[in-house]
Order: structure tokens, then C-alpha cells, then sequence
């Protein structure tokens, strides 16, 4: 999931740069300023799934250390 969310995090970035040079040649439509706005959405949402994917993956291996390590006796 993660490798997908960052892909599409790429297209996204590029289509969205792309919609501004377009829209800056265009002389700033209004149908193209609202897809700019419509990328501009598009792209936060990925970032923070992207994001909390990441911290997810990184996180489960943490706690199944955590867990082995609660479930040791003391040594003593």
C-alpha cells in the first residue's frame, strides 16, 4: 500500500505543476484554477495517507519487540 500511495504522491505532484503552467499560459481560467485547487486536495490527502502509512509499517515491528520483551521474566 504504501508503494502505491507514494506513486501516486509522485503523479500527483507532477499533474499539479503541470495544471500551474497551464494555468499560468491560459491566463488563469476559472475551470482550470478550480483543477489546480482539485490537485492541490488531491495531493494533501495522499501525503497524509502516504504518511501515516509509513509510521504504521514503522511501528509494528516496535511493537512486537515491546511485547517479546514484556514477556520475559526478570532476570534477578
Amino acid at each position: 500500500m504504501t508503494h502505491k500511495l507514494a506513486f501516486a504522491l509522485r503523479l500527483l505532484v507532477i499533474a499539479q505543476i503541470l495544471a500551474g503552467v497551464v494555468n499560468i499560459f491560459l491566463l488563469a481560467p476559472t475551470w482550470m484554477q478550480l483543477l489546480h485547487l482539485l490537485l492541490a486536495d488531491l495531493v494533501w490527502i495522499v501525503m497524509v495517507l502516504y504518511a501515516a502509512s509509513l509510521l504504521a509499517v514503522e511501528s509494528e515491528p516496535a511493537r512486537e519487540s515491546i511485547s517479546s520483551n514484556a514477556l520475559r521474566a526478570p532476570a534477578g
